[in-house]
């Protein structure tokens, strides 16, 4: 376990996962394929979810919850206003990478918009 400094210090982390992170699902609209043979699409915002939620169980496991918990874990797959809404709602997402979305008024209110809501 870390001593209590450094599990403060981590609280404060701030961990931004941008594609690459995601390349096991290929960051966008993929398939898991099931027992069945069927194939379970998902979006971009739930595989940020498991994503962010694999790496906040791991952190919570290594150096406790409040470790876990206190941690910024953002999405950096280009967050915009289309998706801004449903990678928002995700509990293990805290936030996101604004690209050239931030430079256009309408769409970056948007996204302001779906972080209050969150």
């Amino acid at each position: 376990m870390l001593d209590k400094k450094m599990r403060e210090k981590w609280k404060r982390a701030v961990m931004l996962l941008g594609c690459m992170a995601l390349v096991f699902s290929g960051c966008g609209k993929t398939g898991d394929v099931k027992e069945s043979g069927a194939v379970e699409q998902k979006t971009a915002a739930e595989q940020a979810e498991e994503v962010c939620g694999f790496i906040r169980k791991t952190v919570a496991g290594l150096f406790g919850q409040a470790v876990a918990d206190g941690m910024t874990i953002q999405y950096g797959g280009s967050m915009n206003a289309g998706n801004a809404a449903e990678l928002l709602s995700k509990p293990d997402v805290d936030g996101g990478l604004i690209g050239g979305a931030s430079l256009k008024a309408n769409d970056f209110n948007t996204i302001v918009q779906a972080a209050v809501n969150g």
